[in-house]
């Protein structure tokens, strides 16, 4: 079945793909000392979460890309469902998480363990496999560098990642650091993005994580995990640059409540920018 749907998607839509990378050395020092702390949980993040939410954050500000086309009108999705490919012995499926941007990286991390257990079984749902605005197709267990993804219809673009590598950065020429590098392929419809806007896509995309900055000044960026009310584990400011990211998890607080001492303001939780309505757009809620 899976065969048959990307060799149709293949045929019928214009793809292009933009290459470009992202310096993740900070993000996983941070992932590698979030694990160690949830450890005793029985739960292990693994980056693609975080480029979830990553992409979510891209997405609202480049809302095309979360969209899909009717004909000839350009259907804006103003939500963020995120697909991720799995391998299972049945052939390629894509489960999707819903609402990425309301649940923060343990609730994505746990979810996705869920689906992909469901999708070895082969015991997924269509409904968990439908409704995607976006996927994103890891190859960093495997290898490689770069590749096209297919774009996976109704979508209009697909986010490939591969294998993370150290890789020396320069800024001046002059001096220059090792630096672990995550390759980024992005591949979307010409029919309604044009190269420019993908090239800003990868850009901003790659910035929200090298300026994931989860160790930073303030008290609410030196740790990223505590525990609720509840015990429950609590993602607070895991990208620091990214005020829109701060969350919350359930049943720990609420966004107007302090947090390690530093407030967390209801404006510094921003929903993006959205597109009017407007000749062949149109805005597509839940």
């Amino acid at each position: 079945i899976s065969g048959a749907n990307l060799h149709r998607n293949w045929v019928v839509i214009p793809h292009v793909t933009t290459h470009d990378e992202a310096d993740i050395t900070d993000l996983e020092a941070f992932r590698v000392q979030m694990n160690k702390e949830l450890e005793k949980s029985g739960v292990k993040v693994s980056m693609l979460p975080f480029m979830m939410k990553a992409a979510v954050a891209t997405l609202k500000k480049f809302p095309e890309f979360n969209a899909s086309l009717d004909g000839d009108a350009l259907v804006l999705k103003n939500y963020w469902h995120i697909g991720f490919a799995a391998d299972t012995p049945n052939g390629l499926m894509v489960p999707v998480i819903r609402d990425v941007d309301s649940k923060n990286i343990v609730e994505i991390t746990k979810e996705m363990g869920d689906l992909a257990k469901l999708a070895r079984d082969g015991k997924l749902k269509p409904d968990q496999m439908s409704g995607g605005t976006f996927t994103i197709s890891s190859l960093g267990g495997i290898g490689g560098i770069y590749f096209t993804p297919i774009i996976n219809a109704p979508e209009v673009s697909i986010m490939g990642v591969c294998k993370s590598y150290w890789k020396q950065h320069s800024s001046d020429g002059k001096t220059s650091a090792w630096r672990l590098t995550l390759p980024l392929s992005l591949s979307w419809d010409h029919r309604v993005i044009d190269g420019a806007a993908a090239a800003r896509f990868n850009v901003h995309f790659a910035r929200q994580i090298m300026e994931a900055q989860p160790l930073g000044k303030t008290r609410a960026h030196q740790r990223a995990l505590v525990i609720g009310k509840r015990n429950a584990a609590v993602c607070v400011d895991e990208f620091a640059q990214l005020p829109e990211l701060v969350e919350i998890a359930r049943g720990g607080g609420d966004h107007h409540g302090d947090v390690l001492g530093a407030r967390v303001r209801p404006e510094d939780l921003n929903e993006g920018p959205r597109l009017d309505q407007g000749a062949g757009l149109v805005e597509e809620d839940h």
